[in-house]
């Protein structure tokens, strides 16, 4: 708890100011609070110093935590840009998905539609064909005529398989 003793230090002041004008020696007054001591003892010096350099610290720690938050905050604000371009293009990328599905889709039919004219062309040459292989597998030894028929089952297969994916069936 602090008193008010104003008017006891004007008096002390003004008494040493009075005596220093006498004398001729200059007053030994402690300096007013914030005011910096020009030509006082080494002990005021040296408080004024580590109150400088407490607040050229505190002035510091101020500045490093503004620049951590505006990092922070430069970081955040970089995170959701990133999170709202990739949105934006998984949202390309699936329309392009969409439209790329459906022009291999309409190549697809194309194919089969031509699988099936080109089957209806072929399919009487095809008949002979077979009439023909037929006729030339009977007059083939019975370990031929098991190979040659193994053959044309898988060459049959085969046809279906590629059919089936195409979607000519």
């Amino acid at each position: 708890m602090t008193t008010n003793n104003t008017g006891a230090s004007k008096r002390t002041a003004a008494t040493k100011s009075t005596r220093a004008k006498s004398t001729g020696t200059k007053s030994t007054a402690p300096a007013k609070a914030g005011a910096p001591a020009s030509t006082g003892s080494p002990e005021a010096s040296a408080h004024a110093a580590v109150a400088a350099s407490k607040s050229a610290g505190d002035e510091i720690t101020k500045a490093l935590k503004d620049a951590a938050h505006a990092a922070i905050g430069f970081g955040v604000i970089g995170w959701n840009k990133a999170q709202v371009r990739r949105r934006e293009l998984m949202k390309d990328l699936n329309i392009q998905r969409h439209q790329v599905e459906t022009q291999l889709d309409g190549a697809k039919e194309q194919l089969a539609t031509a699988i099936r004219h080109l089957d209806s062309r072929i399919e009487p040459v095809r008949h002979d064909i077979e009439a023909q292989l037929d006729k030339f597998s009977e007059r083939l030894p019975e370990q031929v005529k098991e190979i040659v028929a193994s053959a044309r089952k898988v060459a049959r297969d085969t046809e279906h398989q590629v059919r089936q994916a195409v979607g000519a069936l």
